[in-house]
């Protein structure tokens, strides 16, 4: 169950923190932390434009 939208302060706990802290300080449920985090990493790392597991192919 997905809780309210992410504030400053706890998308700050995601970047400093492992993902029980982050459930634990913040309230939320351990699965709602875990997918919060798969999508701020595809977000900085550009794996919805960029896939590294693929990018042998292109050589």
């Amino acid at each position: 169950m997905e809780r309210e939208n992410w504030s400053v302060e706890d998308l700050v706990l995601l970047a400093r923190h492992g993902n029980q802290s982050v459930a634990e300080l913040t309230g939320r449920d351990i699965e709602e932390v875990r997918a919060r985090r798969l999508q701020r990493n595809i977000e900085i790392n550009c794996w919805d434009k960029f896939d590294p597991e693929r990018a042998h192919e292109a050589d």
